[in-house]
């Protein structure tokens, strides 16, 4: 039962965080969204992911905050993952983007995230772009102790993720003489 409610929580919090982040957008320079295809670590079950983009990208700033929700593809097994994070973006039609957040996922997993993207713009219309991320997950465990109750304790874990996609800006806000 206190699982379902850490989960209910879990997820009221990523709601708050994206409405908190979609009304700004109406004053960024830059709010593109799009999606984006994967595979995660391909170990004993082939993994897929299909997901969205949110990038909201303040007037002026190298620094983008982005929300890029994932469904984890697996045998008999489908998890939402919800990654928020920072990205700094290096250059103009080609951008160099390293990237740290933090992550959370439904079947209880959270923890932090890192990676780098290449971007190519097309005519400012469309971005297509390329990702590897390092994720590495925090889970509560279990183990059987020979003195009564189980003992709790949290297990981690690390995986290497890619993924192509493409975002198109729907608001686009140019500086203009006064702002420059």
């Amino acid at each position: 039962m206190m699982n379902k409610a850490f989960h209910s929580i879990r997820i009221k919090t990523c709601l708050i965080l994206i409405a908190l982040f979609l009304p700004g957008g109406l004053f960024s320079q830059e709010l593109s969204v799009g999606g984006a295809i994967g595979s995660g670590p391909l170990n004993e079950r082939s993994l897929f992911t299909l997901g969205a983009a949110v990038e909201y990208r303040p007037l002026k700033s190298m620094v983008s905050f982005n929300i890029d929700p994932f469904l984890v593809i697996t045998d008999g097994e489908l998890v939402l993952t919800g990654p928020l994070y920072l990205k700094f973006s290096i250059g103009n039609k080609i951008r160099f983007c390293p990237a740290f957040g933090g992550f959370f996922r439904t079947n209880g997993n959270y923890g932090w995230m890192a990676g780098l993207a290449v971007e190519l713009s097309l005519n400012n219309s469309v971005r297509i772009f390329v990702k590897g991320d390092y994720y590495n997950d925090y889970w509560k465990a279990e183990y059987p102790s020979h003195f009564g109750a189980n003992i709790e304790y949290i297990d981690h874990a690390s995986s290497y993720w890619i993924s192509a996609g493409c975002k198109i800006p729907i608001h686009w806000r140019q500086c203009s003489g006064s702002d420059k």
